[in-house]
């Protein structure tokens, strides 16, 4: 206790211990208050704002948070806004205006003590996740290691015997998996019950530096015809995730007129850490049973909720995701191929799981998730640079089914430029491999159907044959130089097929959007042509995940240009 009216300080003794409190001190400078705190580490301190010496309270119990981390009260008999502003600046756990009474007292101490209690379980559970993390971030680099000591030692391998027919049957598995995702994909769709709650959805927008689309995107959220008793059946968070250019004022000329619209607004230094950390702070002011996540660019037709929600029904169902599709597709060559690249991965991948009874994966754009879900895996992971392929992993070990909606669709903005394209890419990679290397075990042990993990499985694997792809090309372009001559002893079936498969099964998920057979053939080869960017890629994700030693929001920059 730290005050230097001698009676007021006995009689404030005084009603402590009569209320069952010890007080192990009594101080009347801000410098005796420091040094006893030190020494005698209470788990309170009453502090005085104005003392005699040279300190007073309020720098006193800076340097008492600070140093010790013991929570400080002040008292003062001074309520002028200047005091009131100093007291608060030093965010103290909370402040009595004297007079006040033993019940105010003794309010106020509880709920103080009660307060530091959490934050410090929570500072625990804090450097918990952080130890987790950097163990995570070891298992990414040993499995890295791992993956590349394989694929050099079998690239060796095939170079000293002068044999790539090991080659040509590892390359057929994903031939076979795609054939059997084409096979499955063909047939009547899965269609979700006509009567169908419907409940209250929150609307998440995270944003950072999103000037150019936000306005856009906030517009397209608020025409969306989802109603109950006559009555807009949703609301819209967006989260101003630091934003340094004009993302602030357009929002907030926005909220100012729209209702349903809400303004969540991070400041450094928690700022900017990551997508997860953003999208976790909006659900805890959110009123909505399921939280629709989009990102700044979406635009989206006015019957979308009423689209995907039902196909939430059941009580295995976590999530649903809806079809992705590019607005600027018409911009150049790059953009239509990420159009078709979603096409052919809505079409094929997604349509086939849905029929397979496996679940879909929900995307960055256009996902709806049950609130109970999210809550139930501890809500996103801020460290994960793919927090949408980590939930829907963690979703999946508790036993959670997600759909797939081809009937909706999000429009977003395709990367124009190469450069931020493999940036894009490079963190999309990376984010693979780091949930196969952290998920690969618990999803061996988890307790679901035998058929959803090893489906799962196959999928987080599929991106490490990239890298024999690369080595296939390498193998490719030495046999066609005659540089080095390699024998290819498998049937040739085989060989066919891991040739020339990419084509039909590239052109069965094209023609399905309605495209002509020519010019569904053109595409294919276009597409082919664009997959060649894998071949670095794998490598540029590799050296990134070895060098790296954090994990943060590299987010993609929109320019809000339709093409």
């Amino acid at each position: 206790m730290v005050e230097d009216e001698a009676i007021i300080a006995a009689d404030l003794k005084e009603k402590l211990e009569g209320l069952g409190y010890r007080v192990s001190g009594v101080e009347d400078t801000g410098e005796g208050a420091v040094e006893a705190a030190g020494e005698l580490k209470p788990d309170l301190v009453l502090m005085d704002v104005y003392l005699r010496g040279e300190m007073d309270g309020i720098e006193a119990a800076r340097m008492i948070q600070g140093r010790y981390r013991i929570p400080v009260v002040y008292l003062t008999a001074y309520s002028d806004d200047e005091t009131l502003s100093r007291i608060l600046e030093s965010e103290p756990y909370g402040y009595l205006l004297k007079p006040f009474s033993r019940e105010q007292l003794q309010a106020e101490v509880e709920v103080t003590l009660e307060a530091f209690s959490e934050r410090l379980h929570e500072m625990e559970r804090f450097h918990e996740i952080i130890s987790t993390k950097e163990e995570e971030l070891k298992i990414e680099k040993t499995g890295v290691f791992f993956v590349s000591s394989v694929l050099i030692s079998l690239a060796l391998y095939g170079f000293i015997t002068g044999s790539m027919t090991w080659l040509m049957y590892l390359l057929f598995i994903p031939v076979v998996y795609s054939f059997i995702h084409l096979f499955m994909s063909i047939g009547p769709r899965w269609k979700p019950p006509e009567d169908h709650e419907r409940p209250m959805v929150s609307i998440v927008v995270p944003a950072h530096d999103e000037e150019n689309t936000i306005k856009s995107c906030v517009e397209t959220l608020s025409s969306l015809d989802y109603m109950k008793e006559g009555e807009r059946n949703y609301e819209i968070i967006v989260v101003d995730d630091a934003s340094r250019d004009r993302t602030g004022e357009i929002l907030r000329e926005l909220a100012g007129s729209l209702s349903h619209l809400h303004v969540v607004t991070r400041k450094p230094p928690f700022a900017f850490t990551g997508k997860g950390y953003a999208l976790n702070d909006a659900l805890t002011v959110a009123s909505g049973d399921v939280v629709a996540v989009f990102d700044a660019d979406a635009r989206v037709e006015p019957d979308f909720l009423e689209r995907t929600v039902p196909y939430l029904e059941g009580e295995d169902v976590a999530g649903v995701q809806s079809r992705v599709k590019m607005y600027n597709r018409g911009r150049n060559l790059l953009t239509m191929m990420q159009h078709i690249e979603f096409a052919v991965f809505g079409n094929l991948i997604l349509e086939s799981r849905m029929r397979m009874g496996v679940p879909a994966f929900l995307g960055g754009n256009g996902q709806l998730v049950k609130r109970k879900a999210i809550e139930s895996i501890g809500g996103w992971d801020g460290y994960a640079i793919t927090e949408d392929l980590n939930m829907s992993i963690k979703l999946m070990l508790e036993g959670y089914n997600i759909r797939y909606c081809p009937e909706a669709a999000v429009w977003q903005e395709a990367v124009p430029q190469w450069d931020a394209f493999f940036r894009q890419r490079v963190r999309w990679l990376t984010g693979n491999l780091e949930t196969l290397f952290i998920y690969l075990a618990p999803m061996i042990d988890a307790p679901i159907p035998l058929h959803r993990k090893l489906d799962s499985i196959f999928y987080l694997f599929g991106m490490l044959f990239i890298g024999f792809v690369m080595l296939g090309y390498i193998v490719f372009i030495l046999n066609a130089a005659q540089i080095y001559l390699f024998r290819f002893e498998a049937p040739l079936i085989i060989g066919l097929l891991s040739t020339v498969a990419f084509f039909p099964l590239t052109m069965a998920g094209i023609l399905r959007d309605g495209y002509s057979v020519p010019r569904s053939l053109l595409l294919s080869l276009e597409y082919w042509a664009y997959c060649l960017y894998l071949i670095p890629l794998f490598i540029m994700a590799f050296i990134y995940m070895i060098r790296r030693h954090e994990r943060r929001w590299a987010k993609t920059r929109h320019h809000g240009d339709s093409g």
